[in-house]
Protein backbone atom coordinates (compact mmCIF):
# COMPACT_ATOMS: atom_id res chain seq x y z
CA UNK A 1 0.00 0.00 0.00
CA UNK A 2 1.88 3.05 -1.42
CA UNK A 3 -0.11 6.65 -0.73
CA UNK A 4 0.61 9.51 -2.26
CA UNK A 5 -0.47 12.93 -0.99
CA UNK A 6 0.18 16.20 -1.12
CA UNK A 7 -0.49 19.54 1.14
CA UNK A 8 -1.43 22.26 -0.58
CA UNK A 9 0.55 25.75 1.03
CA UNK A 10 2.32 28.54 -0.47
CA UNK A 11 6.07 28.73 0.02
CA UNK A 12 5.84 30.68 2.80
CA UNK A 13 4.44 28.87 5.02
CA UNK A 14 7.11 28.27 7.02
CA UNK A 15 7.71 27.17 10.68
CA UNK A 16 10.15 29.74 10.80
CA UNK A 17 10.77 33.34 12.80
CA UNK A 18 9.65 34.90 9.27
CA UNK A 19 7.19 32.53 8.65
CA UNK A 20 3.70 32.76 7.20
CA UNK A 21 1.60 34.14 10.15
CA UNK A 22 3.86 37.47 9.77
CA UNK A 23 3.01 37.87 5.89
CA UNK A 24 2.93 42.23 6.35
CA UNK A 25 6.62 41.92 6.85
CA UNK A 26 6.93 40.20 3.43
CA UNK A 27 7.58 41.50 0.08
CA UNK A 28 5.49 38.64 -1.48
CA UNK A 29 5.92 37.42 -5.02
CA UNK A 30 3.01 36.36 -7.11
CA UNK A 31 1.81 33.29 -5.91
CA UNK A 32 3.06 30.77 -7.49
CA UNK A 33 1.15 27.73 -5.85
CA UNK A 34 -1.15 27.45 -8.46
CA UNK A 35 1.15 26.88 -11.22
CA UNK A 36 3.15 24.25 -9.07
CA UNK A 37 0.13 22.05 -8.27
CA UNK A 38 -1.35 22.58 -11.88
CA UNK A 39 2.33 20.78 -12.70
CA UNK A 40 1.44 17.92 -9.82
CA UNK A 41 -2.16 17.51 -11.40
CA UNK A 42 -0.62 17.03 -15.37
CA UNK A 43 1.89 14.65 -14.05
CA UNK A 44 -1.28 12.51 -11.99
CA UNK A 45 -2.84 12.98 -15.40
CA UNK A 46 -0.07 11.43 -17.30
CA UNK A 47 0.69 8.59 -15.01
CA UNK A 48 -3.29 7.59 -14.41
CA UNK A 49 -2.89 8.34 -10.42
CA UNK A 50 -5.00 9.54 -8.11
CA UNK A 51 -4.10 11.41 -4.86
CA UNK A 52 -4.76 13.19 -1.93
CA UNK A 53 -5.01 16.50 -1.28
CA UNK A 54 -4.46 18.37 2.24
CA UNK A 55 -5.68 21.93 1.70
CA UNK A 56 -5.21 24.75 4.08
CA UNK A 57 -8.89 26.41 4.28
CA UNK A 58 -7.08 29.88 3.19
CA UNK A 59 -5.63 28.96 0.50
CA UNK A 60 -8.46 26.64 -0.76
CA UNK A 61 -10.45 30.48 -0.28
CA UNK A 62 -7.28 31.93 -2.67
CA UNK A 63 -7.95 29.51 -5.49
CA UNK A 64 -11.27 27.99 -5.09
CA UNK A 65 -11.17 27.27 -8.90
CA UNK A 66 -8.07 25.10 -7.76
CA UNK A 67 -9.98 23.04 -5.40
CA UNK A 68 -12.16 22.15 -7.83
CA UNK A 69 -10.11 21.29 -10.81
CA UNK A 70 -8.59 18.95 -8.45
CA UNK A 71 -11.66 17.71 -7.03
CA UNK A 72 -13.62 17.07 -10.86
CA UNK A 73 -9.79 15.71 -11.62
CA UNK A 74 -10.88 12.63 -9.33
CA UNK A 75 -8.35 13.12 -6.30
CA UNK A 76 -9.45 13.43 -2.64
CA UNK A 77 -9.75 16.64 -1.02
CA UNK A 78 -8.47 16.47 2.54
CA UNK A 79 -7.79 19.11 5.25
CA UNK A 80 -4.85 20.84 6.56
CA UNK A 81 -6.01 23.34 8.99
CA UNK A 82 -7.22 27.32 8.14
CA UNK A 83 -3.56 28.95 8.84
CA UNK A 84 -1.36 26.39 9.13
CA UNK A 85 -0.69 26.88 12.75
CA UNK A 86 0.48 23.33 15.10
CA UNK A 87 -2.15 22.48 16.91
CA UNK A 88 -0.17 22.40 20.31
CA UNK A 89 -0.09 26.16 19.86
CA UNK A 90 -4.37 26.62 19.84
CA UNK A 91 -6.23 26.32 22.68
CA UNK A 92 -8.99 23.70 22.38
CA UNK A 93 -12.00 26.14 21.32
CA UNK A 94 -9.31 28.45 18.64
CA UNK A 95 -8.19 24.04 17.21
CA UNK A 96 -12.74 23.63 16.60
CA UNK A 97 -12.40 26.87 15.09
CA UNK A 98 -9.61 26.62 12.84
CA UNK A 99 -10.42 23.47 11.22
CA UNK A 100 -14.54 23.79 11.34
CA UNK A 101 -13.60 26.87 9.45
CA UNK A 102 -11.66 25.23 7.09
CA UNK A 103 -13.50 21.97 6.60
CA UNK A 104 -16.87 24.52 5.80
CA UNK A 105 -15.29 26.36 3.05
CA UNK A 106 -13.35 23.27 1.46
CA UNK A 107 -16.95 21.78 1.47
CA UNK A 108 -18.56 24.41 0.61
CA UNK A 109 -16.29 24.83 -2.52
CA UNK A 110 -15.95 21.01 -3.71
CA UNK A 111 -19.24 19.99 -2.63
CA UNK A 112 -18.19 17.07 -1.42
CA UNK A 113 -17.36 15.67 2.43
CA UNK A 114 -14.38 16.21 3.95
CA UNK A 115 -12.93 12.78 5.90
CA UNK A 116 -9.21 13.17 5.79
CA UNK A 117 -7.12 15.22 8.10
CA UNK A 118 -2.94 16.33 8.22
CA UNK A 119 -2.00 18.41 11.03
CA UNK A 120 0.42 21.00 10.47
CA UNK A 121 3.91 20.58 11.18
CA UNK A 122 3.53 16.98 11.92
CA UNK A 123 2.34 18.71 15.48
CA UNK A 124 0.03 16.08 16.68
CA UNK A 125 1.63 13.88 19.80
CA UNK A 126 0.72 13.10 23.25
CA UNK A 127 0.04 16.60 24.10
CA UNK A 128 -2.80 17.17 21.60
CA UNK A 129 -4.38 13.85 21.72
CA UNK A 130 -7.44 16.26 22.56
CA UNK A 131 -7.80 17.61 19.02
CA UNK A 132 -9.20 13.92 17.76
CA UNK A 133 -11.73 14.26 19.75
CA UNK A 134 -12.61 17.49 18.08
CA UNK A 135 -11.79 15.82 14.72
CA UNK A 136 -13.91 12.76 15.17
CA UNK A 137 -17.19 15.50 16.31
CA UNK A 138 -16.22 17.58 13.17
CA UNK A 139 -16.74 14.21 11.07
CA UNK A 140 -13.36 13.60 9.89
CA UNK A 141 -13.02 9.69 9.40
CA UNK A 142 -9.20 9.29 8.03
CA UNK A 143 -5.92 11.42 10.14
CA UNK A 144 -2.69 11.52 8.54
CA UNK A 145 -0.95 13.53 11.48
CA UNK A 146 1.77 10.86 13.52
CA UNK A 147 4.73 8.99 12.41
CA UNK A 148 5.34 5.43 12.39
CA UNK A 149 8.03 4.59 15.25
CA UNK A 150 6.65 7.73 16.96
CA UNK A 151 5.92 7.00 20.74
CA UNK A 152 2.29 8.68 21.82
CA UNK A 153 1.43 8.39 25.99
CA UNK A 154 4.57 4.90 25.37
CA UNK A 155 3.13 3.86 22.51
CA UNK A 156 4.87 2.94 19.54
CA UNK A 157 3.18 3.76 16.17
CA UNK A 158 3.29 1.09 13.79
CA UNK A 159 4.11 0.88 10.30
CA UNK A 160 0.92 0.39 8.81
CA UNK A 161 -2.69 1.83 9.26
CA UNK A 162 -4.38 1.17 12.45
CA UNK A 163 -7.15 2.52 14.66
CA UNK A 164 -6.26 4.82 17.03
CA UNK A 165 -8.64 4.97 19.87
CA UNK A 166 -8.66 7.89 22.11
CA UNK A 167 -10.89 7.84 25.37
CA UNK A 168 -13.28 5.60 23.43
CA UNK A 169 -13.61 7.26 20.11
CA UNK A 170 -11.62 6.22 17.49
CA UNK A 171 -10.24 7.12 14.32
CA UNK A 172 -8.36 5.78 11.04
CA UNK A 173 -4.78 6.77 11.46
CA UNK A 174 -2.43 6.67 8.22
CA UNK A 175 0.53 7.41 9.94
CA UNK A 176 3.54 9.23 7.95
CA UNK A 177 6.57 6.25 6.85
CA UNK A 178 9.71 7.14 8.63
CA UNK A 179 12.95 5.73 10.51
CA UNK A 180 14.74 6.71 13.59
CA UNK A 181 18.21 8.36 12.54
CA UNK A 182 20.48 10.10 14.80
CA UNK A 183 17.40 10.79 17.72
CA UNK A 184 15.25 12.09 14.50
CA UNK A 185 12.15 10.88 12.76
CA UNK A 186 13.66 10.58 8.91
CA UNK A 187 10.65 11.13 6.79
CA UNK A 188 12.36 9.72 4.04
CA UNK A 189 9.19 9.14 1.77
CA UNK A 190 8.19 13.20 1.35
CA UNK A 191 9.16 16.75 1.20
CA UNK A 192 13.05 17.94 2.66
CA UNK A 193 13.80 14.30 3.45
CA UNK A 194 12.96 12.85 0.06
CA UNK A 195 14.52 15.64 -1.66
CA UNK A 196 17.93 15.11 -0.27
CA UNK A 197 17.88 11.12 -0.42
CA UNK A 198 19.58 9.63 -3.28
CA UNK A 199 17.23 7.78 -5.61
CA UNK A 200 18.74 3.85 -4.92
CA UNK A 201 17.96 4.83 -1.52
CA UNK A 202 14.26 5.93 -1.92
CA UNK A 203 13.80 3.21 -4.84
CA UNK A 204 15.16 0.03 -2.41
CA UNK A 205 13.15 1.58 1.16
CA UNK A 206 9.79 2.61 -0.82
CA UNK A 207 9.43 -0.37 -3.34
CA UNK A 208 10.18 -2.60 -0.73
CA UNK A 209 8.10 -1.51 2.31
CA UNK A 210 4.50 -3.02 2.31
CA UNK A 211 3.09 0.17 3.41
CA UNK A 212 4.43 4.00 2.38
CA UNK A 213 2.53 6.93 3.60
CA UNK A 214 4.19 9.83 1.62
CA UNK A 215 3.59 13.76 1.22
CA UNK A 216 5.02 16.52 -0.75
CA UNK A 217 4.67 20.07 -0.80
CA UNK A 218 3.99 22.16 -4.09
CA UNK A 219 7.01 24.28 -3.05
CA UNK A 220 9.22 21.01 -2.98
CA UNK A 221 9.34 21.20 -6.86
CA UNK A 222 9.96 25.08 -7.09
CA UNK A 223 13.14 26.25 -8.64
CA UNK A 224 12.48 29.65 -7.90
CA UNK A 225 13.45 30.48 -5.05
CA UNK A 226 12.46 33.60 -3.74
CA UNK A 227 15.10 36.43 -2.84
CA UNK A 228 14.68 36.16 0.95
CA UNK A 229 14.66 32.31 0.99
CA UNK A 230 17.68 32.12 -1.28
CA UNK A 231 19.74 34.93 0.84
CA UNK A 232 19.04 33.10 4.44
CA UNK A 233 21.43 30.41 4.24
CA UNK A 234 19.40 27.71 6.79
CA UNK A 235 16.11 28.51 5.05
CA UNK A 236 17.91 27.32 1.60
CA UNK A 237 19.16 24.15 2.99
CA UNK A 238 16.02 23.76 5.06
CA UNK A 239 13.61 24.30 2.58
CA UNK A 240 15.20 24.63 -1.21
CA UNK A 241 18.42 21.36 -1.10
CA UNK A 242 17.25 18.99 -3.51
CA UNK A 243 14.28 20.49 -5.34
CA UNK A 244 16.18 20.46 -8.63
CA UNK A 245 15.84 16.75 -8.70
CA UNK A 246 12.64 16.01 -6.95
CA UNK A 247 10.23 15.68 -9.42
CA UNK A 248 12.12 13.67 -11.61
CA UNK A 249 12.48 11.39 -8.46
CA UNK A 250 8.86 11.07 -8.34
CA UNK A 251 8.16 10.27 -11.47
CA UNK A 252 10.83 7.51 -11.78
CA UNK A 253 9.69 5.92 -8.61
CA UNK A 254 5.76 6.18 -10.06
CA UNK A 255 7.12 3.85 -12.68
CA UNK A 256 8.13 0.89 -9.83
CA UNK A 257 5.10 1.61 -7.58
CA UNK A 258 1.40 1.92 -7.82
CA UNK A 259 0.38 4.88 -5.92
CA UNK A 260 -3.22 5.43 -4.55
CA UNK A 261 -5.15 7.45 -2.43
CA UNK A 262 -5.61 7.72 1.13
CA UNK A 263 -9.26 7.00 0.68
CA UNK A 264 -8.46 4.12 -1.96
CA UNK A 265 -6.41 3.22 0.77
CA UNK A 266 -8.74 2.68 3.21
CA UNK A 267 -11.18 1.24 1.25
CA UNK A 268 -9.17 -1.21 0.42
CA UNK A 269 -8.43 -1.56 4.63
CA UNK A 270 -10.14 -4.78 6.15
CA UNK A 271 -10.83 -2.31 9.38
CA UNK A 272 -12.40 -5.28 11.50
CA UNK A 273 -9.10 -6.84 11.69
CA UNK A 274 -6.93 -3.38 11.51
CA UNK A 275 -4.91 -3.40 14.97
CA UNK A 276 -6.29 -0.69 17.66
CA UNK A 277 -3.59 1.64 19.61
CA UNK A 278 -5.28 2.99 22.77
CA UNK A 279 -4.04 6.66 22.61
Amino acid sequence: MHILTFDIEDWFYLFHKTDGRALEKWDLPSPNLERNTDRICQFLEEKNLKASFFWLGSEAKRYPELVRKINALGHEIGVHSFYHIKVNELSENVFRENTSKAIETLEDISGKKVKAYRAPGLSMNEKTLWAFETLIDLGIEMDSSLLTGQFVDNKRIPNQPFIADFNGLKIREFPISSFPFLNHSFNYGGSGYFRISPYKFLQKRITKSPYIMSYFHPRDFDLNIHRKISGNPYLKLKYRIGAENAFQKLEKLSEKVNWISLEKASGQMNWCDAKIVRL
